[in-house]
């Protein structure tokens, strides 16, 4: 009976109008479950109000390519039947603002949605979780419902809807139990790449429904060197149950320099390099894309004169490739220019297929063993195989000798050649034992 009577309430309220019944009804559900209708998302934002660092407040207006991209390749994974996604994003595309919109219109469209909002402290959950309460205020009436709960940790609506929106940050507590008994069903995971633990993401995948066709998780980050969410933007790349999405600078409407500002084009146009070449034909050949000469000076410009000819902060904050966005930032003892053009040539269709192999230490040494395996699951990967005239170098890398984190036994073997080396072998393994290890590299030493 009071379930009724306050849903008779807001019906007569005037809160809950046909602008974003509409909404909710075009959003919906589609042949697999969730769709994502962009339009209506489109009409839904062009009624809010973004804070922007250069002129307060203003209309959201049109959305970027960068935007548009992203929400093209959800749409389209939501269509393939993926409902989980990795995005892997440069500084500065709308990014941010995108998804504070979409954290609004989500739960608002999708009746009952279980959402949860996660940052990577305390300080930039509250932060966005004040800018989100700005811009729903902000909306008309007909596009918004009235609001049943709201506190620091939850924003809440009353029925007809019933979406609840948490916010929570990682790395809160020393042993996570990050969405717990909350049965989440959407989810805005924010810079990941900044999340102190893993623990985090693993405690969060634990609590998210994986049956429920309306469920939408979204794990977005910039690199920052080669962590957790490394690995899972390598995994995503390869799965079947979840899509990776690169969004580079170079599909950014703004990043651009035309002629008319001659004094920059005048500076930055000229020739391609060598190097500039690898990556653009790398970008035409993976996304079909062709960069444009005022992208190219943009790109120069951006260089020179924002980041002070460090390449390898560029290629970090925007990068050309996916591979570039990785960065393990220090000493640059080898250029970021000749690291791109070592990780084009390893994608070439000319290198030897590894074969692969499980190496299994018993009680004694000559007791081990070594099994062939698929390559895609195989410890030890052999490109080449040792021959008797050659001279190799062997490498081990046992588990958290360089730091606590370094958690994962590495060998490696090269040929030696006066002028190169050669990469033969390499083992990798995130278990294992020291005696194993040494038996290991006392075994490839042999061969």
């Amino acid at each position: 009976m009071a379930r009724q009577l306050l849903q008779q309430i807001i019906a007569l309220s005037g809160f809950v109008l046909p602008a974003i019944e509409r909404e909710r009804v075009t959003h919906g559900e589609g042949s697999t479950g969730l769709r994502l209708n962009i339009e209506a998302f489109e009409e839904f934002s062009s009624h809010l109000e973004i804070p922007s660092k250069d002129q307060g407040l203003i209309p959201f207006g049109r959305f970027y390519g960068t935007q548009r991209y992203v929400l093209r390749e959800i749409q389209r994974g939501l269509a393939d039947g993926i409902h989980d996604f990795i995005i892997l994003k440069g500084r500065q595309l709308g990014m941010t603002t995108l998804m504070d919109s979409f954290r609004l219109f989500h739960p608002q469209t999708v009746a009952g949605t279980q959402g949860m909002f996660v940052s990577n402290s305390d300080e930039n959950r509250d932060f966005r979780r004040d800018v989100c309460l700005e811009m729903l205020n902000s909306l008309p009436r007909t596009y918004r419902y009235p609001v049943r709960i709201n506190n620091r940790y939850l924003l809440a609506w009353p029925p007809p809807n019933n979406s609840r929106l948490m916010f929570d940050a990682a790395g809160a507590r020393v042993q996570s139990d990050l969405g717990r008994s909350r049965g989440i069903n959407f989810l805005d995971a924010d810079e990941v790449g900044l999340w102190p633990s893993e623990q985090d993401v693993e405690a969060l995948r634990a609590s998210l429904s994986e049956r429920n066709p309306r469920r939408l998780y979204l794990w977005n980050g910039t690199a920052r060197g080669f962590n957790m969410f490394y690995y899972m933007w390598e995994g995503a790349r390869t799965a079947t149950t979840q899509r990776a999405i690169f969004v580079p600078w170079w599909r950014h409407d703004d990043y651009r320099v035309g002629q008319s500002q001659s004094e920059i084009w005048d500076a930055y146009a000229g020739p391609v390099t060598e190097d500039e070449r690898l990556w653009i034909r790398a970008v035409l050949n993976e996304y079909d894309y062709e960069i444009e000469p005022e992208q190219l000076v943009w790109y120069r410009w951006v260089l020179a004169e924002k980041f002070y000819g460090n390449e390898t902060m560029r290629a970090q904050e925007f990068c050309c490739l996916p591979e570039d966005a990785f960065q393990s930032l220090g000493d640059r003892f080898i250029s970021p220019a000749d690291i791109q053009r070592l990780r084009l040539e390893l994608k070439s269709p000319d290198l030897p297929k590894p074969k692969g192999y499980e190496y299994t230490a018993a009680a004694h040494l000559d007791e081990s063993r070594l099994e062939p395996v698929a390559p895609g699951k195989a410890p030890l990967l052999i490109w080449e195989e040792p021959d008797e005239w050659g001279v190799y170098i062997i490498s081990g890398h046992p588990w958290g000798s360089s730091s606590p984190s370094a958690t994962q036994w590495v060998a490696q073997v090269y040929r030696a050649w006066p002028d190169r080396l050669v990469q033969c072998a390499e083992y990798t393994s995130d278990e294992g034992t020291t005696y194993a290890f040494a038996w290991l590299l006392i075994y490839l030493a042999g061969a």
